[in-house]
């Protein structure tokens, strides 16, 4: 394929630095065809024995398909759902890339799961305030409520299809025991007095993933393939390489800028922890220095307890802390 004809590799070489501009990135990145067959290959249970190119080129939004080709050309770059999901009396909800697929059932019912594609850089509950697993759960709920237009003594229930909420993990806040991992929830059948059959496809209509990244090389397909686009250091033209000979992902024109945004940005967010972990270091020595420096002059009797806690803007028991806090004394 030429080089110069195709989208998602121009997107891993291209992004300023500057924190918003990531974001778009990221979704960008996760709008292209071939990422998104190899997440639903990779997460997704219904495709898990379908060929990648086929999710790409068959399952994923097939009316955009069939409605650009063949004048356009075959269209990389998927159109997505509304990404806004404004409901009465409700908060708005705003995804990162939502769409439709196609499932390979081989069978003339057409049936369609509704795909909610999340790139995450917070993961801890504690930096986030609440667990991320209910958030899933509150964005699935949401995307079953608008299958249903209203809701009286004559909804047809049976329009309801399956959804499903993958967050990708990437931010430096995940724990090292928890990197370089993939979690599934779904709803489950359980006989709690006697076993009664009952149609999975009735009541399997909710599955959220969470997907880990980490630093490192992985036997995981799916991670190793993340990893490449969003963690990974090496250089753009490394990894383009590498996501094409190792994960089937063609070298588009469109791919190449998007990746290669991902790598400037990726190199910025290293520049940057450098020059705040040596700002923070230095402001920390700052204020060590200038509370040892009173500490000093209390110990000779130059000041008083009292009188360099007011120079600092404190109360004696503050000032008695700081100096523990910062490990010049002892409690």
């Amino acid at each position: 394929m030429n080089l110069q004809n195709t989208y998602t590799a121009n997107t891993i070489l291209s992004a300023g630095p500057d924190a918003q501009k990531t974001d778009h990135v990221c979704k960008a990145v996760l709008k292209s065809r071939w990422v998104l067959a190899n997440i639903l290959k990779g997460v997704i249970p219904e495709y898990a024995d379908t060929p990648v190119h086929e999710i790409a080129e068959t399952y994923i939004e097939p009316d955009q398909i069939e409605l650009y080709l063949p004048v356009n050309g075959f269209p990389e770059q998927i159109q997505g759902l509304d990404k806004e999901d404004t409901a009465y009396l409700q908060t708005t909800v705003y995804y990162d890339v939502r769409l439709r697929a196609l499932l390979p059932n081989r069978t003339k019912t057409q049936v369609y799961l509704y795909i909610d594609v999340e790139a995450q850089n917070a993961a801890r509950e504690s930096r986030l305030g609440y667990p991320l697993e209910k958030r899933a759960i509150y964005y699935m709920s949401r995307m079953i409520s608008n299958q249903l237009q209203t809701v009286s003594r004559d909804t047809n229930y049976n329009v309801i299809q399956k959804v499903y909420s993958i967050w990708i993990c990437m931010g430096d806040d995940i724990p090292k025991n928890m990197q370089q991992s993939i979690t599934g929830f779904t709803i489950a059948k359980k006989d709690i007095y006697r076993k009664i059959d009952i149609p999975k496809k009735n009541y399997d209509l909710m599955s959220a993933v969470f997907i880990r990244l980490g630093h490192g090389e992985t036997e995981e397909h799916l991670l190793g393939m993340l990893q490449t686009i969003f963690t990974d250091n090496a250089p753009p033209e490394e990894r383009l390489k590498k996501l094409e000979t190792e994960y089937g992902i063609p070298r588009t024109k469109e791919f190449n800028e998007e990746v290669s945004k991902m790598c400037t940005y990726s190199q910025f967010m290293l520049d940057r922890g450098e020059k705040e972990g040596l700002k923070k270091g230095l402001k920390t020595g700052l204020e060590t220095g200038k509370y040892k420096t009173y500490y000093d002059l209390i110990s000779d009797g130059t000041l008083t307890l009292k009188q360099a806690a007011e120079k600092c803007s404190l109360s004696p028991d503050e000032f008695q802390k700081k100096l523990i806090e910062l490990k010049i004394t002892e409690a």
